[in-house]
């Protein structure tokens, strides 16, 4: 997700430059993620509401972790978070 088409979400222009990690056991201090200032940020992959979709609730346990980055792959600076 390092290209300035990317899409991350609604919010915004293309977001920011970022790479993706999934991981099947959640450590999100082995990453560093989620702290003041980090550039790691993770999050439970089935974001879904278990109430809306009870078949989640068999799913394994997966967490991604977004590492961002301070350029595009071009090369130009991305915008400050």
């Amino acid at each position: 997700m390092m290209s300035r088409s990317s899409y991350l979400t609604d919010s915004g222009d293309h977001n920011m430059p970022h790479l993706m990690f999934f991981q099947t056991d959640k450590n999100d201090t082995a990453w560093g993620a989620n702290l003041t200032n980090s550039p790691v940020l993770s999050v439970n992959y089935w974001y879904i509401s278990a109430e809306a979709y009870p078949q989640l609730k068999t799913f394994p346990p997966l967490s991604v972790f977004l590492v961002v980055v301070d350029k595009w792959s071009d090369g130009t600076p991305a915008p400050s978070m």
